[in-house]
Protein backbone atom coordinates (compact mmCIF):
# COMPACT_ATOMS: atom_id res chain seq x y z
CA UNK A 1 0.00 0.00 0.00
CA UNK A 2 2.84 2.29 0.87
CA UNK A 3 4.46 1.69 -2.51
CA UNK A 4 1.13 2.35 -4.23
CA UNK A 5 0.83 5.71 -2.48
CA UNK A 6 4.33 6.67 -3.49
CA UNK A 7 3.60 5.70 -7.10
CA UNK A 8 0.43 7.78 -7.14
CA UNK A 9 2.20 10.85 -5.75
CA UNK A 10 4.97 10.34 -8.24
CA UNK A 11 2.54 10.26 -11.17
CA UNK A 12 0.81 13.39 -9.91
CA UNK A 13 4.12 15.24 -9.67
CA UNK A 14 5.07 14.01 -13.15
CA UNK A 15 1.87 15.32 -14.77
CA UNK A 16 2.14 18.61 -12.89
CA UNK A 17 5.64 19.03 -14.29
CA UNK A 18 4.36 18.30 -17.82
CA UNK A 19 1.59 20.87 -17.43
CA UNK A 20 4.03 23.48 -16.17
CA UNK A 21 6.38 22.81 -19.09
CA UNK A 22 3.47 23.05 -21.56
CA UNK A 23 2.46 26.43 -20.16
CA UNK A 24 6.05 27.64 -20.36
CA UNK A 25 6.35 26.47 -23.98
CA UNK A 26 3.08 28.21 -24.86
CA UNK A 27 4.27 31.45 -23.28
CA UNK A 28 7.55 31.22 -25.23
CA UNK A 29 5.66 30.69 -28.49
CA UNK A 30 3.39 33.67 -27.84
CA UNK A 31 6.41 35.82 -27.05
CA UNK A 32 8.16 34.64 -30.20
CA UNK A 33 4.99 35.27 -32.18
CA UNK A 34 4.80 38.82 -30.90
CA UNK A 35 8.42 39.33 -31.80
CA UNK A 36 7.85 37.76 -35.22
CA UNK A 37 4.96 40.03 -36.14
CA UNK A 38 6.44 43.23 -34.76
CA UNK A 39 6.18 45.69 -37.65
CA UNK A 40 9.56 46.80 -38.90
CA UNK A 41 10.68 50.37 -38.58
CA UNK A 42 10.78 51.85 -42.07
CA UNK A 43 13.28 54.59 -42.53
CA UNK A 44 12.22 57.46 -44.69
CA UNK A 45 14.18 57.43 -47.91
CA UNK A 46 15.79 60.58 -49.18
CA UNK A 47 14.76 61.86 -52.57
CA UNK A 48 17.09 60.95 -55.41
CA UNK A 49 19.15 63.71 -56.96
CA UNK A 50 18.74 64.44 -60.69
CA UNK A 51 22.11 62.73 -61.29
CA UNK A 52 20.95 59.59 -59.45
CA UNK A 53 17.67 59.55 -61.41
CA UNK A 54 19.59 59.83 -64.70
CA UNK A 55 21.95 57.05 -63.68
CA UNK A 56 18.98 54.81 -62.75
CA UNK A 57 17.38 55.44 -66.16
CA UNK A 58 20.63 54.58 -67.97
CA UNK A 59 21.01 51.40 -65.92
CA UNK A 60 17.41 50.44 -66.73
CA UNK A 61 18.00 50.87 -70.47
CA UNK A 62 21.19 48.82 -70.22
CA UNK A 63 19.34 46.09 -68.32
CA UNK A 64 16.61 45.91 -70.99
CA UNK A 65 19.28 45.72 -73.72
CA UNK A 66 21.17 42.95 -71.95
CA UNK A 67 17.95 40.95 -71.63
CA UNK A 68 17.61 40.91 -75.44
CA UNK A 69 21.21 40.31 -76.43
CA UNK A 70 22.04 37.04 -78.13
CA UNK A 71 24.35 35.30 -75.60
CA UNK A 72 26.37 33.70 -78.41
CA UNK A 73 27.02 36.73 -80.61
CA UNK A 74 26.65 39.44 -77.98
CA UNK A 75 24.54 41.43 -80.44
CA UNK A 76 20.89 42.42 -80.58
CA UNK A 77 18.95 40.26 -83.07
CA UNK A 78 18.27 42.46 -86.10
CA UNK A 79 15.03 40.69 -86.93
CA UNK A 80 13.65 41.31 -83.46
CA UNK A 81 14.20 45.05 -83.72
CA UNK A 82 12.55 45.20 -87.14
CA UNK A 83 9.62 43.15 -85.85
CA UNK A 84 9.14 45.54 -82.93
CA UNK A 85 9.04 48.48 -85.32
CA UNK A 86 6.48 46.74 -87.53
CA UNK A 87 4.24 45.94 -84.58
CA UNK A 88 4.49 49.52 -83.36
CA UNK A 89 3.46 50.86 -86.80
CA UNK A 90 0.55 48.38 -86.97
CA UNK A 91 -0.70 49.37 -83.54
CA UNK A 92 -0.50 53.06 -84.44
CA UNK A 93 -2.43 52.43 -87.66
CA UNK A 94 -5.14 50.45 -85.86
CA UNK A 95 -5.46 53.13 -83.21
CA UNK A 96 -5.94 55.83 -85.83
CA UNK A 97 -8.46 53.63 -87.65
CA UNK A 98 -10.50 53.06 -84.49
CA UNK A 99 -10.50 56.75 -83.70
CA UNK A 100 -11.63 57.65 -87.21
CA UNK A 101 -14.57 55.22 -87.01
CA UNK A 102 -15.61 56.55 -83.60
CA UNK A 103 -15.39 60.14 -84.74
CA UNK A 104 -17.49 59.34 -87.81
CA UNK A 105 -20.37 58.15 -85.61
CA UNK A 106 -22.68 60.92 -84.44
CA UNK A 107 -25.52 60.80 -81.93
CA UNK A 108 -28.56 63.03 -81.66
CA UNK A 109 -30.61 63.45 -78.51
CA UNK A 110 -34.09 61.98 -78.93
CA UNK A 111 -35.73 62.89 -75.63
CA UNK A 112 -38.02 62.79 -73.84
CA UNK A 113 -36.64 66.11 -72.66
CA UNK A 114 -39.61 67.55 -70.81
CA UNK A 115 -40.01 64.90 -68.07
CA UNK A 116 -37.59 62.12 -68.94
CA UNK A 117 -35.76 61.80 -65.65
CA UNK A 118 -32.96 59.23 -65.54
CA UNK A 119 -33.67 56.68 -68.26
CA UNK A 120 -32.97 53.13 -67.03
CA UNK A 121 -34.85 51.16 -69.70
CA UNK A 122 -35.21 51.49 -73.47
CA UNK A 123 -36.80 49.07 -75.95
CA UNK A 124 -37.50 49.21 -79.68
CA UNK A 125 -40.90 47.73 -80.58
CA UNK A 126 -40.09 44.70 -82.74
CA UNK A 127 -43.63 44.71 -84.18
CA UNK A 128 -42.94 48.04 -85.92
CA UNK A 129 -41.00 47.31 -89.13
CA UNK A 130 -39.93 50.96 -89.39
CA UNK A 131 -38.20 50.88 -86.01
CA UNK A 132 -39.77 54.20 -85.06
CA UNK A 133 -41.77 52.93 -82.08
CA UNK A 134 -39.82 52.93 -78.83
CA UNK A 135 -40.64 52.77 -75.13
CA UNK A 136 -38.46 54.35 -72.45
CA UNK A 137 -38.60 54.00 -68.68
CA UNK A 138 -37.27 56.63 -66.29
CA UNK A 139 -36.56 56.31 -62.57
CA UNK A 140 -38.17 59.64 -61.75
CA UNK A 141 -40.63 59.98 -64.61
CA UNK A 142 -42.43 56.76 -65.64
CA UNK A 143 -42.87 55.14 -69.06
CA UNK A 144 -42.88 57.11 -72.31
CA UNK A 145 -43.71 56.01 -75.86
CA UNK A 146 -42.81 57.40 -79.28
CA UNK A 147 -43.96 56.35 -82.76
CA UNK A 148 -41.80 58.76 -84.73
CA UNK A 149 -38.31 57.74 -83.71
CA UNK A 150 -38.16 60.06 -80.73
CA UNK A 151 -39.30 63.31 -82.36
CA UNK A 152 -42.10 63.42 -79.79
CA UNK A 153 -43.03 61.34 -76.75
CA UNK A 154 -46.23 60.57 -74.84
CA UNK A 155 -46.27 59.45 -71.23
CA UNK A 156 -48.21 56.18 -71.10
CA UNK A 157 -47.85 55.19 -67.44
CA UNK A 158 -50.45 56.66 -65.12
CA UNK A 159 -49.55 59.72 -63.08
CA UNK A 160 -51.33 58.11 -60.14
CA UNK A 161 -48.93 55.13 -60.24
CA UNK A 162 -45.35 55.07 -59.01
CA UNK A 163 -43.03 56.61 -61.58
CA UNK A 164 -39.67 54.85 -61.05
CA UNK A 165 -39.59 52.45 -64.01
CA UNK A 166 -36.43 50.34 -63.85
CA UNK A 167 -36.92 47.72 -66.59
CA UNK A 168 -38.95 47.08 -69.76
CA UNK A 169 -39.77 43.88 -71.68
CA UNK A 170 -41.75 42.91 -74.76
CA UNK A 171 -43.14 39.47 -75.58
CA UNK A 172 -41.06 38.40 -78.62
CA UNK A 173 -43.43 35.68 -79.81
CA UNK A 174 -45.32 36.19 -83.05
CA UNK A 175 -48.92 37.12 -82.34
CA UNK A 176 -48.07 38.28 -78.78
CA UNK A 177 -45.81 41.25 -79.44
CA UNK A 178 -48.55 43.60 -78.24
CA UNK A 179 -47.76 42.43 -74.67
CA UNK A 180 -45.34 44.56 -72.67
CA UNK A 181 -44.15 44.72 -69.06
CA UNK A 182 -42.42 47.31 -66.94
CA UNK A 183 -40.94 46.91 -63.45
CA UNK A 184 -40.19 49.41 -60.70
CA UNK A 185 -37.69 50.00 -57.90
CA UNK A 186 -34.05 51.05 -57.92
CA UNK A 187 -31.81 49.81 -55.12
CA UNK A 188 -28.65 51.53 -56.29
CA UNK A 189 -28.05 54.22 -58.86
CA UNK A 190 -27.16 57.85 -59.30
CA UNK A 191 -29.46 59.71 -56.91
CA UNK A 192 -30.58 56.45 -55.27
CA UNK A 193 -27.10 56.19 -53.79
CA UNK A 194 -27.69 59.50 -52.03
CA UNK A 195 -31.26 59.00 -50.82
CA UNK A 196 -30.83 55.31 -49.96
CA UNK A 197 -33.08 53.71 -52.59
CA UNK A 198 -36.20 54.19 -54.70
CA UNK A 199 -38.71 51.58 -53.56
CA UNK A 200 -40.79 49.98 -56.25
CA UNK A 201 -44.46 49.10 -56.11
CA UNK A 202 -44.83 46.17 -58.47
CA UNK A 203 -44.76 45.14 -62.13
CA UNK A 204 -47.21 46.42 -64.74
CA UNK A 205 -48.50 44.74 -67.90
CA UNK A 206 -49.85 46.15 -71.18
CA UNK A 207 -51.78 44.21 -73.84
CA UNK A 208 -52.13 47.11 -76.30
CA UNK A 209 -48.47 47.72 -77.21
CA UNK A 210 -47.77 49.96 -74.24
CA UNK A 211 -50.68 52.40 -74.52
CA UNK A 212 -52.35 51.43 -71.22
CA UNK A 213 -51.08 49.49 -68.21
CA UNK A 214 -52.39 47.49 -65.24
CA UNK A 215 -50.53 46.14 -62.23
CA UNK A 216 -49.92 42.38 -62.08
CA UNK A 217 -51.58 40.86 -58.99
CA UNK A 218 -49.16 39.68 -56.33
CA UNK A 219 -46.52 42.33 -57.02
CA UNK A 220 -48.03 45.11 -54.91
CA UNK A 221 -46.39 46.23 -51.67
CA UNK A 222 -46.43 48.99 -49.09
CA UNK A 223 -44.46 51.77 -50.71
CA UNK A 224 -41.49 52.74 -48.57
CA UNK A 225 -41.27 49.44 -46.70
CA UNK A 226 -38.95 46.61 -47.64
CA UNK A 227 -41.69 43.98 -47.51
CA UNK A 228 -41.85 42.45 -51.00
CA UNK A 229 -39.70 40.63 -53.53
CA UNK A 230 -40.75 43.29 -56.01
CA UNK A 231 -39.54 46.31 -54.04
CA UNK A 232 -36.44 46.31 -56.29
CA UNK A 233 -36.56 44.74 -59.76
CA UNK A 234 -33.38 44.92 -61.81
CA UNK A 235 -34.58 43.30 -65.02
CA UNK A 236 -37.60 41.67 -66.65
CA UNK A 237 -37.60 39.48 -69.75
CA UNK A 238 -40.15 37.31 -71.56
CA UNK A 239 -39.41 33.69 -72.46
CA UNK A 240 -39.46 33.39 -76.27
CA UNK A 241 -41.07 29.92 -76.18
CA UNK A 242 -43.47 29.86 -73.23
CA UNK A 243 -44.23 33.56 -72.91
CA UNK A 244 -43.56 33.40 -69.16
CA UNK A 245 -42.24 36.58 -67.58
CA UNK A 246 -38.98 36.32 -65.60
CA UNK A 247 -38.12 39.00 -63.06
CA UNK A 248 -34.68 39.55 -61.50
CA UNK A 249 -35.51 40.87 -58.04
CA UNK A 250 -33.42 41.73 -55.01
CA UNK A 251 -34.34 38.35 -53.48
CA UNK A 252 -33.83 36.16 -56.53
CA UNK A 253 -35.44 35.12 -59.81
CA UNK A 254 -39.24 34.99 -60.07
CA UNK A 255 -41.39 33.59 -62.91
CA UNK A 256 -44.95 34.57 -63.89
CA UNK A 257 -47.00 32.22 -66.10
CA UNK A 258 -49.82 34.69 -66.64
CA UNK A 259 -51.68 33.60 -63.53
CA UNK A 260 -49.28 32.74 -60.71
CA UNK A 261 -45.80 33.66 -59.53
CA UNK A 262 -43.15 31.01 -58.87
CA UNK A 263 -39.79 31.15 -57.07
CA UNK A 264 -37.20 29.96 -59.58
CA UNK A 265 -34.05 30.82 -57.62
CA UNK A 266 -33.81 32.31 -54.15
CA UNK A 267 -30.83 34.45 -53.26
CA UNK A 268 -30.10 37.14 -50.69
CA UNK A 269 -27.24 38.80 -52.56
CA UNK A 270 -29.49 41.87 -53.16
CA UNK A 271 -28.42 42.20 -56.83
CA UNK A 272 -29.52 39.89 -59.65
CA UNK A 273 -29.84 39.83 -63.42
CA UNK A 274 -31.25 37.50 -66.04
CA UNK A 275 -30.89 36.75 -69.75
CA UNK A 276 -32.68 34.32 -72.08
CA UNK A 277 -31.38 33.04 -75.42
CA UNK A 278 -33.56 32.92 -78.53
CA UNK A 279 -34.08 29.17 -78.04
CA UNK A 280 -35.22 29.62 -74.45
CA UNK A 281 -32.15 28.92 -72.29
CA UNK A 282 -32.32 30.97 -69.12
CA UNK A 283 -29.22 32.41 -67.43
CA UNK A 284 -29.24 34.10 -64.02
CA UNK A 285 -26.52 36.17 -62.36
CA UNK A 286 -26.07 37.11 -58.72
CA UNK A 287 -23.82 39.39 -56.72
CA UNK A 288 -20.43 37.98 -55.73
CA UNK A 289 -21.38 37.33 -52.12
CA UNK A 290 -24.06 34.77 -53.05
CA UNK A 291 -23.59 31.11 -52.08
Amino acid sequence: MKNTGLLTRGLILFFLALAAQSCADKADKEENSRELFTPPIVEKKTKKTPQEQMRFAEERVLHERNMQINPTTGELPLGLILREKQLARQELSLSRSRNSVTNATTFETRGPSNLGGRTRALKVDISDPTGNTLLAGGISSGVFRTTNGGASWVKVSSNSDINNASALAQDPRSGFQNIWYYATGEALGNSASVTGAYFGNGIWKSIDSGLTWSKIPGTDSDLGDLDSDFDFVFNVIVHPVTGDLYAATWRGIRRYDGTNWFDELNDNSAFTDIAITTDGQVYAAFAGNSG
